[in-house]
């Protein structure tokens, strides 16, 4: 994962540099350092990125999905 892949990554997650360090299991300062390239992010941080993102996915469809069916709901009783 290059440094801009992990930024990008980081933007879509919303997360912060702390948040980042958080959810990885690392300091605000090696993510830092991930981001800029002073650190290579090592191939466990780089799947964990991808299965983070997967998983905020497939949240995110759920929610959706039950929004969707409270919605139909709703117009079919209103």
């Amino acid at each position: 994962m290059t440094p801009t892949a992990f930024r990008s990554w980081r933007a879509r997650m919303g997360l912060s540099l702390t948040g980042a360090g958080h959810v990885l299991g690392k300091s605000r300062r090696t993510v830092a350092s991930y981001q800029s390239g002073q650190y290579p992010v090592d191939e466990a941080v780089a799947l964990l990125c991808g299965e983070l993102e997967r998983r905020e996915e497939r949240l995110w469809r759920r929610r959706e999905r039950t929004r969707q069916k409270q919605s139909d709901k709703e117009q079919f009783d209103g």
